[in-house]
């Protein structure tokens, strides 16, 4: 069965009272696309090639580029950092993401800063990619 992991992990991040909301690191939330408005958010995207859950394999992955977006540079890098740490927060405790669980997420890379200053874009980001272990 194909995964919609991007679905799956916005989902979750956007579940999480620790990283979303008015005052939190992350106080838009996860989307599946850039947004045009401001504040601190994270754009989703699955990167490489994603296991999906079959019979034979009841567990998928998915390699997960999150890019946090702010306004300035140091609330990006705060929320990247938040990110990061929940991440690695996931070490063998099964998350409840929908009606699937995360089970691990490791390969954790990042934060990294992306630099645009020599073009029109009027927003900071940050980079985190990771490997998202789910079942159902």
């Amino acid at each position: 069965m194909a995964l919609d992991t991007e679905g799956i992990v916005k989902d979750w991040i956007n579940t999480r009272d620790d990283l979303v909301g008015t005052g939190k690191p992350l106080e838009r939330g996860a989307f599946l696309k850039r947004l045009r408005s401001q504040g601190v958010y994270a754009h989703i995207l699955s990167v490489g090639t994603p296991i999906d859950l079959t019979a034979e394999t009841p567990v998928g992955r998915a390699r997960i580029s999150a890019t946090i977006y702010a306004s300035t540079k140091k609330a990006s890098a705060e929320a990247a950092v938040a990110y990061t740490s929940v991440l690695e927060s996931l070490n063998g405790s099964p998350e409840k993401a929908g009606d699937y669980k995360i089970l691990v997420v490791d390969n954790i890379a990042g934060p990294t800063p992306i630099d645009d200053q020599l073009t029109t874009r009027e927003e900071f980001r940050y980079l985190v990619d990771a490997d998202f272990w789910i079942t159902v």
